[in-house]
């Protein structure tokens, strides 16, 4: 069982590479966006034919199988998705809105890059009106400088829950939600429980969505 299944399911196809004791081999199907399962076994189906072995065999030789998606990023590209809100560190909330580095300028021409003083940014993927900013802050180590007000926090996600799907909370590592309340989807902590929520302080990914910038805040003048 030393074979590798790698599944990459993007839009509109699904690419599947597959290494076994048997060979190596490459397919392309559709992408079936109402269950992604059914394109993800189709493409495993036509890389066992095109290694001349039954599916359950080439599954029996293959001892792991990795897969990824472009479907959430797309569905934030394409603005399909649910309504947005965003709380993090206060002073931070206009980070989207600035754009750092070439953030604005990714998929124009190089010559439009350069006219800087024609430039149009496009729309933030959390508006400004969602975007909300809670006191507390860490320092670049992780320690706690500010300790959250939980009585403020717990506040402001109140206000959310009215106007966005899915509301992002920029938590603390090490962070664990406490009980869920059942009348409001509120955890003591002030976090929003159930479909509402997602919760970076859970991520394994390297970039964490909503993580607080390292370092100290803005300067002030």
């Amino acid at each position: 069982m030393s074979g590798t299944i790698e599944i990459d399911i993007g839009g509109t196809f699904t690419d599947c590479y597959v290494r076994t004791d048997a060979g190596e081999t490459w397919c392309k199907t559709r992408t079936t966006p109402f269950d992604l399962s059914q394109g993800m076994g189709q493409a495993i189906e036509q890389a066992a034919r095109q290694l001349e072995l039954d599916t359950a065999e080439l599954l029996e030789r293959t001892g792991i199988i990795r897969y990824s998606t472009t479907l959430a990023m797309n569905k934030l590209i394409e603005r399909k998705g649910p309504r947005l809100a965003l709380i993090t560190t206060e002073g931070f909330e206009d980070t989207l809105l600035v754009g750092r580095a070439s953030q604005w300028s990714d998929g124009i021409p190089f010559k439009e890059q350069r006219n800087i003083a024609a430039a149009v940014k496009p729309q933030p993927l959390v508006p400004k009106e969602l975007t909300v900013g809670v006191k507390e802050r860490i320092d670049y180590r992780g320690e706690v400088l500010r300790p959250l007000d939980e009585g403020i926090h717990e506040g402001v996600l109140g206000q959310l829950l009215g106007q966005a799907d899915v509301v992002h909370v920029a938590g603390q590592p090490g962070d664990e939600p406490g009980e869920l309340d059942p009348e409001d989807g509120l955890d003591r902590r002030g976090r929003i429980g159930g479909r509402h929520a997602t919760d970076s302080t859970t991520s394994g990914s390297g970039a964490t969505p909503g993580r607080r910038p390292a370092g100290p805040g803005p300067r002030r003048r």
